[in-house]
């Protein structure tokens, strides 16, 4: 068994979240809906023992590098690194076993509206290269954002494509499927994926298509739709491409509950998000005493566009010797009625 310490942080305006040192995994996030009543937004297990199963990698911290990588190898400075092959003969989220999902990360401040948590990972770890240092601080701040910075420094070029993982549903305890939710992706762009959920390398335009979110629209409107993609992958599964994205802070996503009156707002300095709507979770019984199967959660993962090591033309997720990876999340929640 493992031990989990568990931290909380708060501000002064009714917002509470619940962070396990174990994955810096989000097991809560308590935000007021339109009467003022505490509601948690994200799903967390109930039996915190699940935790070190997690087959949907829920509320954790991913990496070295999220998502899929086609064959489980990726070639920098003209050295080939092999990792695990842990989903046919490609790579998610680096390793079921060992990834940062798994890891017990040091817990190096705590105060009341902020935690700071570090990890070391040693050269070769999962055929990573490089003496790798992460710090990940999530705090809350005064308008009911949950904030999240990554800074990463290495020894020797290598991969660094983290994200965070939360499963969120703003309708709270009773809520069920997400297809109500309202979403709106300042992204004109997607990556198409062919066998195996790897990116072709494309980028295809949203317009017209199920994969436009530009005009707000239910998440469900289209999610069923006679779409190769969306056949392909049981719904979304897909990276979105951020409009303008220059390395600063720019708004990405917009999703928002009838139901509550919750609205979730996300900014990232990252070029790119992918959007899950759950085709394939499970939480048996999650903190609200309730079991969430499939399409009743989404993610937002941002992060660098999956399998970009071996797309050039896409935004690459490669960090140096002497460079600081440095990245920022915020997802804010508001009353929007």
């Amino acid at each position: 068994m493992v031990l989990m310490r568990h931290l909380t942080i708060c501000n002064d305006n009714g917002a509470v979240a619940e962070i396990l040192d174990f994955g810096g995994i989000i097991r809560r996030l308590l935000v007021p809906d339109r009467a003022g009543r505490p509601t948690n937004v994200v799903t967390g297990f109930a039996d915190e023992r699940e935790y070190t199963d997690n087959p949907c990698f829920m509320g954790a911290l991913i990496g070295p590098a999220c998502n899929r990588t086609a064959r489980a190898a990726f070639t920098l400075d003209g050295i080939t690194y092999r990792i695990p092959q842990n989903e046919g003969e490609n790579n998610l989220h680096s390793d079921d076993a060992e990834g940062f999902h798994k890891k017990t990360w040091e817990v190096s401040a705590l105060t009341k509206d902020s935690v700071t948590l570090r990890l070391h990972a040693p050269d070769g770890e999962l055929g990573f290269p490089g003496n790798r240092d992460f710090t990940v601080s999530y705090s809350l701040t005064g308008d009911n954002a949950l904030r999240m910075i990554c800074d990463a420094t290495t020894d020797k070029t290598t991969l660094c494509n983290p994200t965070q993982h939360t499963y969120f549903n703003l309708d709270g305890a009773r809520g069920g499927e997400i297809h109500g939710h309202r979403a709106r992706f300042f992204a004109s762009s997607y990556l198409p994926v062919g066998e195996g959920m790897i990116v072709t390398g494309e980028r295809r335009a949203v317009a017209g298509s199920p994969f436009d979110f530009l005009e707000e629209k239910e998440i469900g409107r289209d999610i069923d739709a006679d779409d190769a993609q969306l056949l392909l992958a049981g719904g979304y599964d897909h990276c979105f491409m951020t409009d303008a994205y220059d390395g600063t802070l720019r708004r990405c996503a917009v999703v928002r509950s009838a139901e509550t009156g919750i609205a979730m707002e996300v900014k990232t300095t990252l070029p790119g998000f992918q959007f899950y709507s759950g085709n394939f979770f499970d939480c048996p019984r999650d903190t609200e005493g309730r079991h969430r199967g499939i399409r009743e959660a989404f993610c937002i993962e941002t992060q660098y566009p999956p399998d970009a090591v071996h797309h050039p033309d896409l935004p690459q997720p490669v960090l140096r010797r002497d460079e600081t990876y440095h990245a920022e999340t915020i997802f804010r929640f508001y009353i929007d009625d």
